[in-house]
């Protein structure tokens, strides 16, 4: 999948205004349109020859309003331990150390495994689409967030996108 495709695929799934209104907000907060619909930046500051989406994603648009669960996209890729995260929560980080290896949540005070998350870095954004689509569905009053159904029904999908059942556990974490 390409950039634009992807970004095409996270607007498809944004939340309707006129919903999130009906389900009780008093207006559609900035990180809510933002998370779905990227900003591109002004400027590059990835002076990296790395290739792939991700590298792709953090070096033409601002992700730093993408959130799921208690996590959320920084505003650029970070070198840490050998590796580059990209993401964080308030007790951990996603981290890869190429494009084609595993994405993996790790401890972010003891740098411990904590959850593999995809096969790749663009299977992991592959997974998101799903994740953030149950997201926006509930937001709207869509789906109830204790609909074990519906729930089970995305937390395949994410799984299949991330590459199998090896990365369950942690789209399960941010899903029931």
């Amino acid at each position: 999948m390409k950039i634009k495709e992807y970004l095409q695929e996270l607007i498809k799934i944004k939340p309707s205004d006129e919903l999130l209104l009906m389900a009780g907000f008093d207006e559609i907060p900035d990180y809510i349109t933002k998370g779905y619909k990227l900003d591109p930046k002004l400027n590059d500051y990835l002076s990296t020859n790395l290739t792939g989406l991700i590298f792709e994603l953090f070096r033409n648009y601002d992700p730093q309003y993408i959130s799921f669960g208690d996590f959320v996209f920084y505003e650029k890729i970070k070198n840490k331990n050998g590796g580059y995260i990209f993401a964080g929560s308030s007790y951990s980080e996603l981290a890869f150390v190429d494009v084609t290896s595993e994405v993996i949540e790790y401890d972010r005070d003891e740098w411990s495994v904590l959850n593999r998350c995809a096969v790749n870095t663009d299977s992991f954004l592959l997974a998101l689409l799903p994740l953030l689509e149950l997201y926006s569905l509930r937001l709207q009053d869509i789906i109830e967030v204790d609909d074990y159904a519906k729930n089970m029904e995305y937390l395949n999908k994410c799984t299949f996108f991330a590459g199998g059942d090896s990365y369950k556990r942690f789209f399960k974490n941010l899903i029931f």
